[in-house]
Parts: C-alpha cells; sequence; structure tokens
C-alpha cells in the first residue's frame, strides 16, 4: 500500500515535467508502449489496474498484473543541464533558512516546488541573493532556476 503512494508522489513529481519526458511500460507478453508526459493529466492506481488519463481526456487501463517495468525516460535531463553549467551554485544544501544562489549572469526567475508538484514559491534572484524558506516544512524541494534543477533539503 505505502509502495503505491510513494510511486503516485514520484510520477506527480515526473509529469511535473522537473525530470522527465514520456513513461515507457513494459509488459509481461514482450509489448512495451511509450507515452508523453506533457499529455498526461493523471496516473492512479483502481482495482488492480495503473489508470492513465490523458489531456484530451482519453482513459487507458492497464492491469498490473501484466507490467514487468515501469521507465522514464530523459530523467537526467536536468541534471545534465546543471553539468553544464556548474557556475550555478545553491547552498547551504541542506538548509534550516536560507538559500544563496551564485553564478547567474543576470536577475533570473525562480520556483520552488514541493514533492507533490506543487508551486510553494515563485520570484527573481540575482546572484549572490537569498531565498528565504524557514517557513517550508522539514524535507526535500525542487528549485528551478531557468531550465536548471536542484534538489534542496530543508532541515
Amino acid at each position: 500500500m505505502c509502495l503505491k503512494y510513494l510511486f503516485l508522489l514520484f510520477v506527480s513529481l515526473l509529469s511535473s515535467n522537473l525530470l522527465a519526458q514520456s513513461i515507457v511500460i513494459n509488459k509481461t507478453n514482450s509489448d512495451s508502449q511509450e507515452k508523453d508526459l506533457s499529455s498526461l493529466q493523471k496516473i492512479r492506481f483502481c482495482d488492480g489496474a495503473i489508470v492513465l488519463r490523458f489531456s484530451d481526456n482519453s482513459v487507458e487501463a492497464m492491469p498490473v498484473s501484466e507490467i514487468s517495468k515501469i521507465l522514464f525516460t530523459n530523467i537526467s535531463n536536468s541534471i545534465s543541464k546543471l553539468e553544464m553549467n556548474p557556475a550555478v551554485k545553491v547552498f547551504p544544501n541542506p538548509t534550516s533558512d536560507i538559500l544563496k544562489i551564485n553564478g547567474l549572469e543576470e536577475e533570473t526567475e525562480y520556483s520552488i516546488y514541493n514533492l507533490n508538484g506543487t508551486r510553494l514559491l515563485t520570484g527573481k534572484i540575482n546572484s549572490g541573493e537569498l531565498i528565504n524558506v524557514s517557513s517550508f516544512q522539514k524535507g526535500i524541494y525542487i528549485l528551478t532556476i531557468k531550465s536548471l534543477t536542484f534538489k534542496v533539503c530543508k532541515q
């Protein structure tokens, strides 16, 4: 039961297009299906099946017993962007109250999301400025700055 909710939380984060672009479902009969996450509205478990609902209101259900593996493609896309721009630094991480951003060349928009994909904070920041996260609960958050993605731990 707990695994089901962990999976849904992970899919929610992925489907917000922060980390992945598509989901590949391998079936036990060696078939495989790839679905674009940008058109996916909801994934849920219902009566022993994974139910996919798309933005065109179409619905597809697959019995869990027929699924051998679920893969998320291009997960490292945002990580590779981060590695191509090592000048941008977010610290301290973990933090208890503030995040400092260095290495930005100009004023840049940022957003902070929880692991459900809900945007909690948004704004503009220049290099060397601080983001106050003291009101956040302890946990893991996702910080996006332009096309870069950072995992932030709040203590």
